[in-house]
């Protein structure tokens, strides 16, 4: 099927905001629509080739409707795809829904009667799909396009999402009869015919081909991940990988892709490593404990840390300012330092040293002696002159750790 149309290609600059993207091309620098909420930090990387669609004017995609106070349309272009390690990468993920109707629900509904897009329930929520089958049966079925995967091993979703979370919470209620359609809609009153419980579906799109496996997203949203597992006992779950060309047509490429829950068990542990990057606009010179006062160039510092129990209240507790007495060394730049972001990773392995060095191997300069007193390693702070989420080695890093060893 044709997912997308191949109307310019060119090679991603910036995305200024969550909607808008600029992009190189033969035409000149163009401003395009991004159809994606995702954060896509490892295929938006400044020189990735990207393809643009000709928006169609006076359309705009469902996804668009559900968002209030999105910005009106301006731009010509919208954000298709991105080539990433050879392969194309959908990205308006609202078209997944296209790829269940036409090439998935007829796999997993062969005797359906009838398939509903957009079916709204008498208590106000909508899911994707409502499929009636020739015995009568009914199943609601909800849709999550995800472009996450490294390593064989596909995650979802790549930003938080609450919305993700209370639609998954809402079909395993329905699933345990907890809840019950009412109104006075047509499709309520149908419903209301069949005293048989709806099944509950959710289906992952995954927009890679060489994809083995299927994990919620335990680094990013362990809310989500969490209730994602909780709600397999009442939901069936599926994931179907893509395989989509520079044209836009794509195919099925796997069924079946094995779910993979193992990994939640260091959620509940609540332990792992991570990585703190903090932003310095100017030079500074700080009192660092009985390292004494040391020059901090103006740039970017990742710092590599772990906790073998409580993860979730360190990783926070690094985000915090003036609130917090001054035990670490990590503790007196992050008190100086203009803007601070953490990059957790769940994981039971002991990594935290291991990580560390890997910074210096992507072009980090390592600070002797700091967050390093207790063990053999250099430094666990590295200063980078340019921001290392930009850069393909630093995003390569951190997919190495959260999806190949966690």
């Amino acid at each position: 099927m044709k997912l997308f149309s191949n109307d310019l290609t060119g090679r991603f600059v910036e995305r200024p905001n969550r909607f808008l993207v600029i992009v190189d091309t033969p035409r000149g620098t163009v401003r395009a629509h991004c159809p994606n909420p995702g954060r896509l930090q490892e295929l938006l990387i400044p020189g990735t080739p990207v393809i643009l669609e000709r928006a169609t004017v006076g359309v705009i995609d469902r996804v668009s409707a559900r968002e209030p106070g999105r910005p009106a349309r301006k731009t010509e272009w919208t954000l298709a795809a991105a080539v990433y390690r050879g392969r194309t990468v959908p990205l308006i993920s609202v078209r997944a829904n296209r790829v269940a109707e036409q090439l998935i629900l007829p796999r997993l509904f062969p005797d359906a009667q009838r398939i509903q897009a957009e079916y709204s329930t008498g208590d106000g929520s909508r899911f994707d799909f409502l499929v009636e089958k020739k015995n009568g049966g009914r199943a609601l079925v909800e849709v999550k396009s995800c472009t996450l995967a490294a390593h064989g091993r596909a995650m979802f979703p790549d930003a938080p999402t609450e919305r993700g979370l209370r639609h998954v919470e809402h079909l395993a209620a329905i699933a345990q009869g907890a809840s019950q359609h009412a109104g006075p809609s047509e499709h309520t009153r149908a419903a209301a015919c069949c005293t048989e419980t709806p099944e509950a579906h959710v289906i992952f799109v995954l927009h890679h081909p060489d994809v083995e496996v299927f994990t919620p997203n335990i680094h990013t949203d362990p809310a989500f991940s969490l209730g994602l597992e909780a709600a397999a006992r009442d939901i069936r779950l599926h994931a179907f990988s893509l395989d989509c060309g520079v044209s836009g047509e794509c195919r099925i490429a796997a069924e079946d892709i094995r779910f993979d829950f193992g990994p939640l068990e260091h959620v509940r542990r609540d332990r792992g490593v991570y990585l703190l990057l903090l932003e310095l606009s100017e030079e500074t010179r700080i009192e660092v404990g009985k390292l004494g006062t040391l020059r901090f160039p103006a740039g970017n510092y990742l710092y590599a840390g772990s906790a073998k129990k409580n993860l979730s209240s360190r990783t926070a507790r690094h985000l915090r300012r003036d609130s917090k007495s001054l035990h670490w060394h990590i503790d007196y730049l992050r008190e100086s330092v203009d803007r601070a972001r953490i990059y957790p990773i769940f994981t039971d392995r002991d990594l935290e040293c291991e990580l560390a060095s890997r910074l210096r191997d992507i072009g980090g300069r390592a600070f002797p002696g700091f967050g390093s007193s207790d063990c053999r390693c250099t430094s666990h702070l590295y200063h980078f002159m340019e921001n290392p989420v930009k850069d393909r080695c630093f995003q390569d890093l951190l997919l190495e750790y959260r999806h190949g060893k966690i």
